[in-house]
């Protein structure tokens, strides 16, 4: 570890823990068309992407336009299989997986074309899902390397790049790694395991195998993992004492050195999932009961329930019913944010549009 960086690091944190106060907004909330399906990710220019289910025909990657639903085409060969978009870059293009009754299979789907990606040459049983793909087009995931072990995967330049993984005493090639996102700079964030040592939060400074960075235990846990980075390198994600039945605690990492993300007050449990170039952070809460979901109007600031931010039309469904917002689950550079309200039989997800930016 940089020791000057560190340092720098913690006295850019404090700055901001002490003197940020960012102001809320206030939302207006959009009721995406989703009959059968889910929405994972939002872009910049507010498309929301996911997959949707059509009788008969399987499993299609899906974009909203605001609230529209667009299939896209599925991959050939993957007709009437699954076919799942977790990421969207600002471009439009998807990142994900497809399967036709054996294993998943990572793909993109560049200017509305699908495409498997490639494995790694050794792989005894190839098996991929890309989660998340920036603006260059550089995808990341994880992959099955030659001992059928699942591995961290960076997707560039039309390669298979295996990111490593932590060592344990099995060795290298035996324990598991897996990548969660990646910035506009190249930097990837995920985490690492074995059966004999705990997930642990990494980060790939660089995008590379070389650069990968033990992001440790926390002052929380022992236990740790990575979601998302922003363009500026600041990590969020969540942390855990013992295995990850137990409570989590919001967690963040600046050039490698963890900072506690402030809980909700009163919650049993609480995960940091998302966070924007402003660092505006999204997650949820669970206090035993419903949960909701939460915002952090700055990684400095305290968390707040996204339910008491929306305007007086709150997030309604067709037929007038009110929702209440479970699961904060992706956030664009806009601030406008895609939530779920997670409550069966009546799931619904719902885009989030900043009333300042609302037409």
């Amino acid at each position: 570890m940089n020791v000057v960086r560190s340092i720098f690091a913690l006295t850019t944190l404090a700055a901001a823990a002490g003197t940020w106060a960012a102001e809320p907004a206030t939302y207006h909330c959009e009721r995406l068309a989703i009959p059968a399906g889910f929405a994972y990710d939002i872009n910049d220019r507010g498309v929301v992407a996911g997959t949707v289910f059509v009788k008969r025909e399987g499993w299609y990657p899906a974009v909203w336009r605001h609230r529209k639903l667009e299939t896209v085409p599925q991959v050939v060969g993957f007709e009437k299989g699954i076919n799942v978009a977790y990421a969207i870059n600002r471009k439009g293009d998807l990142a994900g997986y497809v399967s036709d009754q054996g294993p998943s299979q990572a793909a993109v789907w560049i200017d509305g074309v699908g495409q498997v990606l490639p494995t790694f040459p050794n792989a005894a049983t190839p098996a991929s899902e890309a989660v998340a793909i920036n603006d260059r087009g550089h995808v990341v995931g994880s992959s099955t390397n030659a001992q059928s072990v699942l591995h961290a995967t960076l997707w560039k330049n039309g390669h298979a790049i295996d990111l490593g993984a932590l060592e344990s005493r099995h060795g290298i090639h035996k324990t598991r790694s897996y990548a969660s996102d990646i910035n506009a700079s190249g930097m990837v964030v995920g985490s690492s395991e074995s059966r004999t040592a705990l997930r642990r939060a990494v980060q790939w400074t660089d995008g590379t195998r070389g650069s990968m960075v033990d992001l440790g235990a926390t002052a929380y846990g022992d236990q740790s993992e990575a979601l998302a980075v922003n363009s500026a390198g600041v990590v969020v994600g969540y942390s855990t004492i013992g295995d990850f039945s137990q409570p989590n605690r919001p967690i963040g990492w600046i050039d490698g050195v963890s900072f506690d993300l402030k809980p909700f007050a009163g919650a049993n449990s609480s995960e940091a999932r998302d966070i924007n170039d402003a660092g505006t952070v999204v997650g949820s809460r669970d206090d035993g009961a419903l949960g909701a979901a939460i915002v952090w109007p700055h990684y400095g600031d305290s968390p707040i329930d996204l339910n008491t931010l929306l305007d007086a039309d709150g997030c309604r469904g067709s037929n007038g019913r009110i929702y209440r917002l479970t699961s904060g689950i992706a956030i664009n550079s806009n601030g406008e944010i895609l939530a779920g309200s997670f409550v069966f039989p009546h799931d619904a997800t719902f885009r989030l549009v900043p009333l300042s930016k609302h037409r």
